[in-house]
């Protein structure tokens, strides 16, 4: 597995892809590898039509991207217990959706025009979504101060002409390209099992196998083969320090794993060591708004706990001073971008 890699140009021989040329895109790496394999699966989300342009200059363009944005509010503000579906003025429907102590609630849907890494959360986004909150609840009116923290992403669809974003269908497709290369494009998180169970079924039929009957549909995600009972994994991350509500968020996002991940270290220090040896973490941004989500979900954290987290980071991936910084420092522009919006109206209160 070579991640924080560029696909930089295919590799062809007799006008079949066989493999990739990929190049390091970490601060200081520029090194370049070649890795071939018998078929290429390009599975890259919204990049998906500029992976094809590799294989071919003159495909067309396959992807019609948008974008949908989530606001984190804390749970006293919208006290709800369950998930409420609420209707917009444009006959969309947006969630809100309770998360321990706090409420998210999203998403919107708007045509996206390039497939940026880090999308722009606009004025436009957070009101969409506030108004409907307003209408819907008979609480004192959300407003920008309420918002803890937000995120956006981009939806890879498959390009339809004419339609509005929240009518493009979410279906998959799979292509092949002229070298070959099979692109898997479309779809939704709900669907990605059965999105992989077909690339899988395609590949064996290339390579002239049976048919493996696949397991995807049953097989637990990791940690998700806990046979015990909730209290007794509740009682045990706890037992650790942990408020209630820090106790659902670790097994909501270790399970079973809990056990092993606070067996020898505590906090963010143990977290910091599963990201890093376990899950693949690279950078602190890795660590802090995707594998722990404290960006999002731990925001009344100790401020200093993104100094630990990047100080334990460094000890692992043998860090100096300076590189420490510099993750500190992007991963706090990151934040500053997400809640860019809000500057204006809150500079002004």
């Amino acid at each position: 597995v070579v991640t924080y890699a560029s696909a930089v140009r295919m590799v062809e021989e007799g006008g079949r892809v066989v493999g990739a040329v990929v190049r390091g895109t970490l601060p200081g790496e520029s090194e370049e590898a070649q890795i071939r394999a018998r078929i290429v699966v390009n599975a890259a989300g919204p990049w998906v039509d500029a992976v094809r342009e590799l294989e071919n200059r003159e495909a067309e363009q396959k992807l019609q991207l948008t974008k949908g944005i989530h606001l984190v509010v804390p749970r006293t503000r919208l006290p709800i217990r369950h998930t409420i579906i609420m209707n917009t003025p444009d006959r969309r429907s947006i969630f809100a959706v309770p998360r321990e102590k706090d409420v998210y609630i999203g998403t919107t849907d708007t045509f996206s025009e390039t497939p940026e890494y880090w999308p722009e959360i606009t004025r436009e986004d957070v009101d969409y979504l506030l108004d409907t909150v307003n209408r819907s609840f008979g609480v004192e009116p959300i407003t920008d101060e309420d918002i803890l923290s937000a995120w956006s992403g981009l939806r890879p669809v498959l390009w339809a002409e004419g339609k509005k974003p929240s009518e493009i269908s979410r279906r998959h497709e799979i292509m092949e390209g002229p070298g070959g290369m099979l692109t898997v494009a479309g779809g939704k998180l709900t669907s990605y099992r059965s999105m992989a169970e077909r690339v899988v079924d395609q590949c064996e039929e290339r390579l002239g196998r049976d048919l493996t009957p696949a397991t995807t549909a049953e097989e637990p995600l990791p940690g998700g083969d806990f046979s015990g009972t909730f209290q007794e994994l509740s009682s045990f991350v706890e037992a650790q320090g942990l408020t209630p509500d820090e106790a659902d968020r670790v097994i909501r996002l270790y399970g079973k794993e809990a056990f092993s991940v606070f067996s020898e270290h505590k906090g963010v220090a143990a977290e910091v060591r599963q990201a890093v040896l376990n899950e693949g973490a690279l950078t602190l941004e890795d660590f802090w708004f995707r594998r722990s989500e404290r960006a999002y979900f731990v925001t009344d954290a100790d401020p200093s706990d993104l100094e630990t987290a990047a100080e334990h980071m460094g000890e692992l991936l043998d860090w100096s001073a300076a590189e420490k910084a510099q993750q500190i420092a992007a991963c706090r522009e990151k934040r500053d971008f997400e809640m860019r919006c809000l500057q204006p109206l809150q500079e002004a209160a």
